[in-house]
């Protein structure tokens, strides 16, 4: 759960959708 708040946060900065 912890890894995916780190990659939401990198997410909100590129908004490319890495998921």
């Amino acid at each position: 759960m912890l890894e995916k708040l780190e990659f939401q946060e990198e997410a909100e900065d590129s908004e490319s959708g890495v998921y």
